[in-house]
């Protein structure tokens, strides 16, 4: 589609949107939570696993880019062409899309109708707490920080005074920010360019970032603490009674 529409489809954007629901994003995040817990072996397994199968899926999108090109007899000598959408969509449609984006996502998880408006909100907050910032400060680390604190302590202050689930509201908040699809790209471009002295420093970069996310939650669960915020028994209480609304105690990462 791409190769016959070049000045209406961009391709990078839509083969890692068309992979989104297989990136391993969440695998990175958490394997370095598990190294930070001082679970040393279980973390480093995963964040290998992660990145290999990250690789996996960069390779199957070039080889099937190089079918299309086999299929239509062309050969694209700048791939740049193929990474660089040349007319992106303005900013103002990010506000737009994002409801429908935040639905999606959150319905990925597989959650009730009930969890269903928390999680899409949750969603929205991080992605726009952390677009807000990066744009107001340029600093994407920063951005990431806040973004996973506020997630994670709006969901724990919802958990303890409500009973309901924390962790699909901060899983479904932390997808927006989990570095999957960057990982993706940078394997993608270094095969299609034939040169992968850039990706170590990339890869790195995206290993700090997960860390700061996972830092982030962190503290946002630390600020939901009891001995912070007083105990939740009442509510623990009533949600054993009814165990089969839903109700559940905040479960800290």
């Amino acid at each position: 589609v791409t190769i016959k529409l070049p000045t209406t489809t961009c391709f990078s954007a839509i083969a890692l949107a068309s992979m989104i629901d297989y990136l391993r994003g969440f695998g990175i995040v958490f394997s370095v939570m598990e190294v930070m817990a001082k679970d040393a072996m279980s973390g480093s397994a995963d964040l290998i696993e992660a990145l290999t199968f990250s690789f996996l899926i960069s390779m199957s999108i070039l080889l099937g880019l190089g079918s299309s090109e086999g299929i239509w007899g062309v050969n694209q000598s700048d791939p740049k062409e193929y990474l660089n959408c040349g007319e992106p969509i303005g900013s103002i449609w990010f506000v737009l899309v994002l409801p429908v984006a935040s639905i999606g996502w959150a319905a990925s998880f597989r959650p009730t109708y009930r969890d269903m408006p928390l999680m899409v909100f949750h969603g929205m907050l991080s992605f726009l707490v952390s677009f807000g910032i990066e744009q107001a400060t340029d600093n994407s680390f920063f951005a990431s920080f806040v973004a996973a604190l506020t997630v994670s302590t709006v969901a724990g202050l919802v958990s303890r005074f409500t009973g309901r689930q924390a962790l699909g509201d901060t899983f479904a908040g932390l997808f927006a920010l989990v570095p999957g699809i960057y990982i993706i790209e940078s394997f993608f471009q270094g095969a299609l360019r034939g040169d992968f002295k850039d990706t170590g420093s990339v890869l790195l970069t995206l290993v700090l970032k997960a860390v700061i996310i996972g830092v982030g939650s962190w503290c946002g669960t630390l600020l939901c603490a009891p001995n912070i915020l007083g105990t939740n028994t009442g509510i623990l209480s009533s949600s054993e009674a009814k165990k089969n609304d839903g109700l559940g105690a905040m479960l800290y990462i």
